[in-house]
């Protein structure tokens, strides 16, 4: 096994481990971040398996929101429902506007010489 393989297997399991905290993984390996995402972009595999990791962490996430759900926690039932809803649970924003409004344009240019006339 070349010793890309080795890196890219140990970078996955620390990975895996922070759950897909790029900066940690590389931190404890000593590479720079642009190294994961060189691997990345060139290996099909290795980007497969980072792919898939993520969808993992995304559904442990997940179960928790659900938990927290059943729990009653209606902070998390309305967050659930603005995902996954939006069109019926969002944020309504009203502003009104009392008084008077002055709009005064004024036509000035700025010459070569950075003086504005």
């Amino acid at each position: 096994m070349s010793q890309q393989k080795k890196l890219k297997e140990q970078f996955l399991k620390l990975y895996k481990e922070s759950h897909g905290h790029i900066a940690s993984s590389a931190l404890t390996m000593g590479i720079d971040r642009k190294t994961f995402y060189n691997w990345k972009a060139s290996d099909p595999d290795f980007k497969e398996t980072v792919e898939t990791l993520n969808d993992s962490f995304v559904e442990l996430v997940e179960a928790k929101v659900q938990d927290k759900i059943k729990e009653g926690n209606e902070l998390w039932m309305w967050r659930y429902l603005k995902c996954h809803k939006p069109e019926t649970w969002h944020d309504e924003v009203k502003q009104e506007h009392s008084g008077s409004l002055k709009l005064e344009i004024v036509n000035k240019t700025l010459g070569h010489d950075g003086v504005i006339s």
